[in-house]
Order: structure tokens, then sequence, then C-alpha cells
């Protein structure tokens, strides 16, 4: 069978795919969260808001909300507000204020408490266990200023996105800068390798079948923490997640990461059914980081573009990935 005709065939197959995703398939065996501003009308989500600015106003603290979380001004850090809305939305709206203040005072409190801790992680042996990394969209870098952006660590690991150094406390995600390690002597090479050993080691995610199609099944990787999707980056240690020839990998959200291994020809159909899903739960999120799909092999990750237009999907994947492709078709052939 000549190359040509594969790539024909398998342009066609992909056309398939502009189906699959203009249904936009909703019945998945994943417990999908809503963003938190989905909770509430307008009116609501603006009272909601204003309550928690006269809880900080009444403290002199100056906070920007931003993505459905509270940063306090001249600190790293960020408070969610996806639990918050989850209680007030199922509360009447004249208990509101109680339950904000009673939620930021244990917070607050618990922050208090880290600030002291933080204090404490000049010294790399005490730092070293509260590292871990979190991945961000790459437009992360235009929505922070300047001055953050120049003492961010971090590092590109996967097309569209980056990935930080955090610390990892009890209550709260931090970002590591610069000033902070001064004092460690560490390379960021082997900041990042503590920080994903940490990952794996105190996060470990729930595992699942799910169905791409009837017969095609792929494994996702599911938490509550928001650090669940950096296990893309400790794929080496699930082998039974990486097929032959490697693996699909998307990490549409912060709290999933989709694994298909690459065995055989049915990596044809997993493509389609995989840019539809990962593209729904990028677009529902909470915490959404990237609609790409991803080949993981050897160890290297390689973003398989897609594009999308009205009617029309157009799938170019390097070709690299086009001759793997033909070599999976022409075994499956000689069978």
């Amino acid at each position: 069978m000549s190359s040509a005709f594969i790539f024909v065939i398998f342009l066609i197959i992909i056309l398939a795919a502009v189906l699959s995703y203009l249904l936009i398939i909703r019945k998945r065996h994943i417990q999908k969260e809503i963003d938190w501003s989905q909770y509430f009308t307008k009116d609501q989500q603006n009272y909601f808001l204003t309550l928690i600015h006269k809880y900080f106003n009444n403290k002199n603290i100056d906070i920007i909300i931003q993505k459905g979380a509270v940063a306090v001004k001249e600190k790293n850090g960020l408070m969610g507000l996806d639990n918050l809305v989850r209680v007030c939305h199922k509360k009447d709206r004249n208990k509101w204020e109680e339950i904000i203040t009673e939620h930021f005072d244990l917070l607050c409190s618990a922050l208090k408490k880290e600030d002291k801790l933080i204090s404490e992680l000049a010294d790399f042996s005490r730092a070293k266990d509260f590292l871990a990394v979190r991945i961000f969209p790459s437009d992360y870098l235009d929505s922070v200023g300047n001055e953050t952006k120049r003492n961010l660590i971090y590092r590109k690991d996967l097309e569209g996105t980056i990935t930080t150094l955090v610390f990892d406390l009890p209550s709260s995600i931090r970002t590591v800068t610069v000033k902070d390690t001064i004092d460690w002597e560490k390379s960021t090479g082997e900041l990042f390798k503590q920080a994903l050993a940490n990952i794996f080691k105190k996060h470990p995610p729930e595992m699942a079948e799910i169905d791409l199609t009837s017969n095609i099944k792929a494994t996702a990787f599911q938490g509550e923490n928001v650090l669940t999707a950096s296990h893309i980056l400790c794929l080496h240690e699930y082998r039974k997640c990486i097929g032959i020839y490697g693996s699909l990998v998307a990490i549409p959200h912060r709290h999933i990461l989709i694994c298909f291994p690459i065995e055989d020809v049915s990596i044809i159909d997993a493509i389609n059914s995989l840019i539809a899903m990962v593209q729904n739960m990028h677009k529902e999120g909470p915490g959404s980081i990237s609609p790409n799909i991803y080949w993981y092999y050897k160890g290297l990750f390689t973003h398989l573009p897609y594009f999308i237009w009205k009617e029309h999907m157009d799938f170019c994947p390097p070709q690299e990935f086009v001759n793997l492709l033909n070599i999976i078709v022409d075994k499956d052939d000689e069978k």
C-alpha cells in the first residue's frame, strides 16, 4: 500500500472528526466541574464579588479577583473561590456574608501560619519537600506584571504552556521566585527534578478508563488537586500508559490528564474522538490549560496541530507522526 494512498484514507477519516466535533459530545465518564461563575446570575455574581471585596476592605487588604481566585497584592499565591461558590449556591443569599466571613477568617489564619513557614524555606533542606510544578497556558505570562514575570522560575515542556515552579503549601499554592532560591545553591534542573518527584509521591491521581469510542478506551488521571495535570511530566513513571509507539496525551484543564497508548490502527479513531473531547473539556474547565494534543514518545512531547474552522477541521501532524501512521497501517495490512 503506497504512502500517498494511506494518507488519503487518513484525511477521509479525519474529516469524520468534524461531525464528532459539531455534536460536542457531552456524556463522558469523567466527572466535570462547572466554572464558579456559572452557578450565579450576573446580579448574584456581582453581589458575591462585592461581599468578598467588602471582607478584605474591612481588613485593609488590597486584592485582585481574577480567573476565579483571590490574589493579595504584593504577595504570591491565590485563594480559589470554587468551593466557596458551591457552598453559597446552596444557601440563601442573606447567609452569604456570614459564610464568606467564616471561610476567609479560617483561610487567612492558615495563611498567616504559612507565612511563618515561608520564612523557613530559605533553607533548602526545609524547602525541598514543598516544591512542586504547576502548568499554565503560555498566555499566563501576559496576565502578570513585568516584575512578576522576571521573578518567575519556569520552563517550556509542552507547546502552548509553561511549567512553573511552586510551593505546595498546606493551604495554598505559591510561586517560587528567583529571590526564594538565592541561598539554595541548586540548578534549575535540580529544582524541577525534585518538584516532579514530589508531585508523583504526594499527589497520586485517581486513574480510570474512559470511552473514546464504543470499543476504544483511554486512561484519565483525575483529581481535585490543582496539580493533577502536572502528572503529564511524570508519564515515564506510568509505564502501562505508554504504548509501543508512545502515547497520545492531553491536559485540557488542571484536574485531568488523558492518555491513550499507541499500539495499532485504533490510533486513527482515537485521534478523532480525543480532539472533540479535549476541545469540549478545555472550554468547560475549570482551570483550562490547553486544547492541544501531544504525542509522547521516548521522553519527548510533540505537538500534533489541528485547526477548526466553522465547518471544517485540518489535522496537520509533523511528518514524523505521519510516518508512524504509515508504519502502523502497513503492519496491520500484514496481519
